[in-house]
């Protein structure tokens, strides 16, 4: 009497991150469904589609969920599920791509010089910025902007009117994925 044992691997079910999913964490958490209890999965994380070179993979185990140990640097991401019953037979799930955003270091005003109404200011460099978005407003809440620039340079001139106090701001600009949050606001006037 002989029988007949069903060791086929089956794909897993990717649950998360979804499909063109922006992820803010630099260390993603994944999940997926197996279909069978007996079997093994490991994720495997990868610049392109086609897995040509895989960034980062776990270790082989019966777990639905991982965490990468090392953060993932900004930029586009595919990921899938590889299932193994036994150690003959295997199972690709589904490629989901996503994105790691990434955050541009705070930009800080270091100084503000004043010439009768000019203003030359100065901000930090930050690495990977395109270039910066200098606000200057009326008030401290910056509901009333008087300027809204965008520059290349680590500095700008200003013309203010005497006797006025202003407040300024200034944050990187970079493209996608990566963002940037203003600096702490700075507050100038001219005599």
């Amino acid at each position: 009497l002989d029988f007949v044992v069903n060791r086929q691997a089956h794909p897993a079910e990717l649950t998360a991150p979804a499909n063109q999913a922006t992820v803010d964490a630099g260390r993603p958490a994944f999940r997926w469904k197996r279909q069978d209890d007996n079997e093994e999965a490991r994720i495997e994380v990868a610049r392109t589609g086609a897995f040509e070179e895989i960034v980062a993979a776990s270790d082989w185990d019966r777990m639905e969920t991982a965490q990468l140990n090392q953060p993932l640097e900004p930029g586009q991401y595919h990921w899938r599920v590889v299932t193994r019953k036994g150690n003959a037979s295997t199972a690709t799930s589904e490629t989901r791509r996503f994105t790691m955003a990434g955050q541009l270091a705070g930009t800080r005003i270091i100084s503000a010089n004043s010439i009768e109404n000019q203003v030359n200011l100065y901000w930090n460099q930050v690495d990977e910025a395109e270039g910066y978005r200098l606000q200057l407003a009326r008030d401290e809440n910056f509901n009333d902007i008087v300027e809204d620039v965008t520059v290349e340079e680590t500095e700008t001139r200003l013309q203010l009117e005497p006797g006025q106090r202003y407040h300024v701001r200034v944050k990187g600009l970079a493209t996608d994925p990566m963002t940037s949050d203003w600096g702490e606001p700075y507050e100038i006037s001219v005599q």
